[in-house]
């Protein structure tokens, strides 16, 4: 079996390798494929990320398929997370922008997978603080990454994480009767705070909820004439608003609207 390891390890075969370590539940091993996989991306091109970033999706999907241990599971996914954070991050601890917005997405659903929220609001803070840091275009592209993560949590569908993730995503403040804001707030532009409210409105703020409607509502199309056909015979007969056709117009006409 170790000789079957070391071969994957010179073929490049990782995926095979952690396939072989998911089904025997070897948790070193799995540590140790993960550390060579990183080893070999920075000693080899730059195509190789990219290879390193597919390795490391394959080994989320695996992990949630093929492993039936559910404390080693948790294991395995904690190790790819890590992992994906080394590739991520810088050694400051920002967030790279040589490197694949692909891995931050991978990471931010290893970590949301995990349950750990704020893991996920650190990722989605640090790519919009890498608006700051980085030229125009490059910024925006990363704060607008971290607004789309912040739409994919929304639509896991699990409210409290979502509640705890926009807990941990910083809010402007403005002290009381001044003009200015906190020291906290100082390190970042007027930009960079927009990108912080919208991520709010995203995840707290119902603005998933807007987009939905205004969508159906834009898209529909219904016959006005038939609720104004029913208001006038609601009108014409004197029905109160208990009255079962009061109640049927109702229900029609959020229906058609």
């Amino acid at each position: 079996v170790h000789l079957m390891f070391e071969r994957c390890y010179q073929d490049g075969h990782y995926g095979h390798a952690l396939g072989v370590a998911f089904e025997s539940m070897e948790k070193e091993k799995v540590a140790e494929i993960l550390d060579r996989l990183l080893t070999s991306s920075s000693s080899s091109t730059s195509g190789s990320e990219e290879k390193v970033v597919s390795t490391l999706k394959y080994a989320l999907q695996s992990a949630q398929t093929l492993i039936t241990s559910k404390n080693f599971r948790v294991e395995a996914l904690t190790l790819v997370a890590s992992t994906l954070e080394q590739l991520v991050l810088s050694k400051n601890g920002d967030y790279s922008l040589s490197n694949t917005k692909e891995a931050a997405c991978t990471l931010v659903l290893c970590r949301q997978i995990l349950g750990e929220a704020e893991a996920v609001g650190k990722m989605i803070t640090l790519l919009i603080d890498a608006t700051t840091k980085a030229t125009d275009d490059e910024g925006e592209d990363t704060a607008l990454l971290g607004l789309q993560l912040c739409f994919d949590i929304v639509d896991s569908g699990d409210e409290a994480f979502v509640t705890k993730v926009a807990q941990c995503l910083p809010k402007q403040v403005v002290e009381e009767g001044s003009s200015g804001e906190t020291d906290a707030n100082d390190t970042r532009s007027d930009i960079t705070w927009a990108y912080f409210s919208n991520a709010h409105r995203v995840l707290t703020g119902g603005f998933t909820s807007e987009l939905s409607l205004s969508f159906l509502y834009k898209n529909s199309n219904f016959d006005k004439l038939i609720m104004t056909n029913l208001k006038k015979a609601l009108e014409e007969r004197g029905m109160s608003r208990n009255s079962v056709l009061h109640n049927c117009a109702v229900t029609a006409h959020g229906y058609l609207t």
